[in-house]
């Protein structure tokens, strides 16, 4: 029931006890007045009958006043929801996260460098933005601590070409800046010049184009020009192929344990390492490097190679497991579409 009807039946009986007061006083007039104890009973019903009537109003001024009270609620209520909602409040800011320790850090590059194949391969892109978002983290901090296991000596072979890559790859201006150093200084050594070129060699840093050309023309290692003519390569750079091919033929004539690595980078230039591969089907007389061709242009399924392939093919002064590896490339070359 609401407070309406509340009130509605306050007042009513106020209203009712009133009349009923009224009647007995009337009737109480039409008796003899001259009786005490009825004149006694009359003014206790009428201060009664005041006391009921203040009551009754005092209740329906507090009703008036609630049912006020639940308007202007109801209204404000009302004109809440009717009122435009603006955008909600922007969620808080993230707490910055710790940077991350030297044993994460190293953590992270030994990660890195277990993709490192795949880099080298052209892909490997989860691993390099997992690298360069730990570098970031860490700051100059982790820079300088990169560069510091990179330079001491007792660091292994194989982890200081994983760190000369993870600074290549890094997105850090100052790492890719100490490896152009390395290749600036007349001073450094063959090793460290090999495996700064190498890393820069995969880099997509910007402004090492004139590091990687002055290493490819003067380094007095061949492998360090090796490493930066291919980088050149990579990068579409006009001289890299040619540049690339020359270390790669001099690498071959000094018979360099490495020659092989270099002949087979051919494969990783795609279409453009084709012609230079091609060519060097006749001009190279060592099997293992014409077998290593071999394979390459028959992967490659270069039918470009096919003519070349027919001569080394009818060569008889060729070894006869080169002139049979040359046959069933033709095989592979010409029977497909």
């Amino acid at each position: 029931m609401s407070k309406a009807v509340w009130l509605c039946a306050g007042l009513a009986g106020g209203v009712l006890l009133t009349l009923g007061v009224q009647s007995v006083l009337r009737v109480g007039e039409d008796m003899n007045t001259t009786r005490a104890p009825v004149r006694d009973e009359t003014a206790d019903l009428r201060a009664e009958n005041e006391r009921l009537r203040e009551e009754a109003a005092k209740v329906a001024k507090l009703q008036e006043e609630r049912l006020e009270l639940n308007r202007r609620l109801e209204e404000a209520l009302q004109a809440a929801e009717a009122a435009p909602r603006g955008e909600p409040p922007p969620p808080a800011p993230e707490a910055p996260s710790a940077p991350p320790t030297d044993d994460e850090i190293m953590k992270g590059v030994e990660t890195f460098g277990a993709s490192l194949g795949a880099i080298i391969q052209g892909g490997g892109g989860q691993a390099r933005k997992d690298l360069r978002d730990l570098i970031a983290r860490a700051g100059e901090h982790g820079v300088e601590l990169l560069v510091a296991k990179f330079e001491d000596d007792a660091t292994d072979i194989q982890m200081r070409a994983v760190l000369a890559h993870a600074l290549a790859q890094s997105g850090s201006p100052e790492a890719v800046a100490t490896l152009k150093g390395i290749l600036a200084d007349p001073e450094a050594g063959m090793l460290e010049m090999r495996l700064a070129s190498h890393g820069l060699a995969f880099s997509d840093a910007e402004g090492i184009d004139d590091a990687l050309l002055a290493t490819a023309h003067k380094a007095t290692d061949t492998g360090a020009r090796a490493n930066a003519a291919f980088g050149l390569a990579r990068r579409k750079h006009p001289e890299g192929v040619g540049l690339y091919a020359k270390a790669t033929d001099e690498a071959m004539a000094n018979r360099d344990p490495a020659a092989l690595q270099y002949l087979s980078g051919f494969f990783l230039l795609g279409d453009e390492g084709l012609p230079p591969m091609r060519e060097r089907l006749l001009t190279y007389t060592e099997p293992q490097a014409v077998l290593t061709l071999i394979e390459i242009l028959k992967m490659k399924g270069d039918k470009g190679a096919i003519g070349n392939l027919r001569k080394l093919a009818a060569d008889e002064g060729r070894p006869e497991s080169t002139r049979k590896a040359a046959e069933g490339a033709l095989k592979v070359l010409e029977a497909a579409k």
